[in-house]
């Protein structure tokens, strides 16, 4: 029996694995560094920029063709206001624990939290789901357009915004403006992809992660990345390497962990800062006495924050509204003017 619902593609999923781990890491090492902890790790997590986001956001947009084919009103009801409910909601969580908790500069005020629907502060943690929410609105503003014309238009974005030529003086903006193209791709493309992806074998992997290494290393040594439309190049080539890497892995019944990671990334997101912070400012005592194991302590943290997210999510999995908008429960009719509504409708 056939339900109309198109099995899940398991290499999706261990992409988002990958690129949350990737996330993870990059702030395990930029909270150990700040404390001389890191190794070469932060450099590392650098380096990385080209590939961590891009394939983070290709990888949310690769379903995103049927809520883009709805009307506004079904689109902000299925999906806009979840993302923003859960945007505004952590935002909060995360100014309020570290009002207490150590290690962070400059979080919000309570007044700039009041802005962050039009003006995201830069410290907080949840500028990925506010760009989502962002990204859907304008995805279905501009459908009407060409395909081509709707990559064009976003690539010129994210190239101006790159190199500077745009700048809306919020770095989170920035940040925004520059990925929605990873995003539109996918949601205009996926399906293409998704049956390339059947066609992937292990050499392909070979050649795009050799493509995109020579041409990283290349574009290193020149200091060239601040070139017009040469990190958007290099990025392209990271995500056409972690698609193809993503789809090899899939194939090993030894890697069901990323793809179990990639379909709890929402709470991994959320929750894995407050280990990584605190345990970073509890190491800054003893860090000169621990100095050897800067090497695997970045690893180790964000194995950790992985864990203890994992953790949390399943304790509080059930309580209304952290992960998911809160039900509304309607009162049942107190007079005979007001019947029930019909279960039907």
């Amino acid at each position: 029996m056939t339900t109309g619902v198109p099995p899940r593609e398991g290499w999706v999923d261990v992409a988002k694995g990958g690129a949350i781990i990737l996330v993870v890491l990059y702030h395990a090492a930029f909270f150990l560094d700040d404390v001389g902890l890191a190794w070469f790790w932060g450099e590392a997590g650098g380096a990385l920029t080209t590939f961590r986001m891009p394939l983070f956001f290709f990888t949310a947009g690769l379903f995103a063709a049927r809520a883009l084919s709805l009307d506004l009103r079904h689109l902000l009801a299925r999906r806009v206001l979840l993302l923003l409910w859960l945007y505004v909601l952590w935002s909060f969580t995360w100014t309020l624990a570290f009002r207490v908790l150590p290690n962070l500069d400059h979080v919000p005020t309570w007044g700039e939290l009041g802005l962050i629907l039009v003006w995201p502060h830069a410290s907080t943690s949840t500028w990925f789901i506010y760009s989502l929410a962002l990204y859907f609105v304008v995805a279905w503003a501009i459908r009407r357009l060409p395909v081509w014309a709707q990559l064009t238009l976003a690539a010129v974005v994210s190239v101006a915004f790159e190199a500077g030529v745009l700048d809306t003086g919020n770095m989170t903006l920035d940040k925004i403006a520059t990925y929605f193209v990873f995003f539109l791709a996918a949601a205009l493309l996926g399906p293409r992809v998704r049956d390339a992806a059947r066609l992937v074998r292990p050499r392909h992997a070979v050649v795009a992660a050799a493509g995109y290494l020579a041409v990283s290393a290349a574009v290193s040594a020149a200091d060239a990345m601040r070139v017009p439309g040469v990190r958007l190049g290099v990025s392209c080539l990271a995500v056409a390497f972690g698609v193809a890497l993503a789809v090899v892995l899939s194939r090993s019944p030894a890697m069901w962990w990323l793809e179990f990671l990639g379909r709890r990334t929402l709470p991994i997101y959320v929750l894995h800062f407050y280990p990584v912070i605190v345990l970073s400012a509890l190491l800054e005592p003893v860090a000169a006495r621990i100095g050897w194991a800067a090497p695997v302590l970045p690893l180790v943290l964000t194995a950790g924050a992985i864990l203890f997210s994992l953790g949390v999510e399943r304790v509080t999995r059930q309580v209304p509204g952290l992960y998911t908008l809160p039900s509304v429960r309607r009162r049942p009719a107190t007079s005979a003017r007001r019947p029930a509504p019909d279960p039907a409708a």
